[in-house]
């Protein structure tokens, strides 16, 4: 249901598909700045020993941590992989072909 600014409204067309892309854009602050203390608590907490793409969720996980997975597909889409010296590629586990 579209939301028009004239009437009273915010003005967004879908607003849990604006969600899911606020939610995808606290996902890549996470990824790229390693170092924010956000990016430290979250990774420390559910992902100490794995990447962010092989987090679980657990049923007892905070609600943000839970929205923050529910968008991971999202993401997951539209990023690739580099390479680079190939120290950190896992045959097994990395998705090479789309499906």
């Amino acid at each position: 249901m579209a939301e028009v600014k004239g009437k009273r409204g915010l003005g967004f067309r879908d607003l849990h598909c604006f969600n899911l892309a606020l939610l995808a854009g606290q996902i890549w602050r996470i990824i790229t700045k390693p170092n924010l203390l956000m990016s430290k608590i979250l990774k420390g907490k559910y992902f100490p020993n794995t990447s962010f793409w092989s987090a679980k969720c657990s049923n007892s996980a905070s609600c943000i941590w839970k929205r923050l997975r529910c968008s991971k597909d999202l993401l997951e889409g539209g990023t690739i992989k580099r390479i680079g010296d190939g120290k950190i590629v896992r045959i097994w586990d990395d998705k090479w072909v789309l499906g």
